[in-house]
């Protein structure tokens, strides 16, 4: 089986052509091939995001990651610095 990448409603093979092989353990047969992503496709899947919060199709119970931003809601931004 074959992985590609999924960027913004396409399956793409990777642009740096790096492909990884999963194998079984037991027996070291290859059951998937992984296609990584390079800084071309990040740039690519970070252009095409929706910016607004009303687009976000997180999964029910991730309400609490606030805007996107990675922190929990309410959480203050100057932390850590």
């Amino acid at each position: 089986m074959e992985y590609q990448l999924y960027i913004n409603g396409e399956w793409k093979d990777t642009v740096t052509g790096y492909v990884a092989e999963d194998k079984n353990p037991a027996d070291d047969s290859v059951f998937a091939r992984v296609h990584f992503a390079g800084g071309a496709e990040v740039e690519e899947a970070i252009a095409g995001a929706p910016r607004s919060p009303a687009y976000c199709s997180c999964p029910k119970g991730m309400e609490a990651v606030g805007r996107h931003t990675g922190r929990p809601k309410g959480a203050d931004s100057s932390e850590g610095s």
